[in-house]
């Protein structure tokens, strides 16, 4: 998300920008690059750990000798962990063993290959995933809330038919199998 808002703001030529943090939508919003951001989408980030395991999420970290962590300054998921752990006190216990990710989709090649004995991902790799053990660490009250800008133009005819896509059942599906919940209808349009 970090760094998509960077290329965003260089000039990158984005339509449709849909960050795991609200933050990255408003900067781009305050730049005037963007629509004012809808919030729409409430992400899940999850523990996976290579074998299956019945400890519970504090044992199988503990017991971890390399862990994989999206950055918290850039990455929403990274931050979310790291949030989760130091209220959980298990951060300083456990930093030594972290290993750093620019992002989610950067983690998961980490523990995938074996270099690392877990990661912390979003709900949503899960059906991408063949094989270990994923287990939710919502206890964090602060949620990981995906939003909606739109870059280019919102009347042009292809961003009305992604907002279309969006708001159809068959997306509404696609992100509840993909670990999402589904916080608010979009608008008909957005405007900047």
């Amino acid at each position: 998300s970090g760094m998509r808002t960077s290329q965003i703001k260089a000039g990158a030529p984005f339509d449709v920008f849909l960050p795991a943090h609200p933050s990255y939508s408003q900067q781009i919003y305050e730049w005037n690059l963007g629509s004012n951001p809808d919030t729409f989408l409430k992400g899940q980030c999850v523990l996976w750990s290579r074998e299956s395991s019945q400890k519970d999420v504090k044992d199988i970290l503990l017991s971890a000798t390399k862990i994989a962590l999206p950055k918290p300054k850039v990455a929403p998921y990274g931050a979310y962990a790291q949030n989760w752990m130091l209220d959980l006190q298990l951060w300083d216990l456990i930093k030594h063993k972290v290993v750093y990710a620019a992002s989610v989709s950067q983690a998961n090649p980490f523990i995938y290959s074996g270099n690392v004995d877990v990661a912390f991902t979003s709900a949503s790799a899960i059906p991408l995933i063949s094989k270990g053990n994923f287990q939710p660490i919502s206890q964090h009250e602060i949620p990981i809330y995906h939003t909606l800008s739109i870059i280019g133009d919102p009347h042009r005819k292809e961003i009305k038919e992604v907002r279309h896509f969006l708001q159809s059942e068959s997306s509404r599906m696609l992100f509840r199998e993909y670990g999402f919940q589904l916080v608010n209808p979009l608008p008909q349009s957005a405007s900047r």
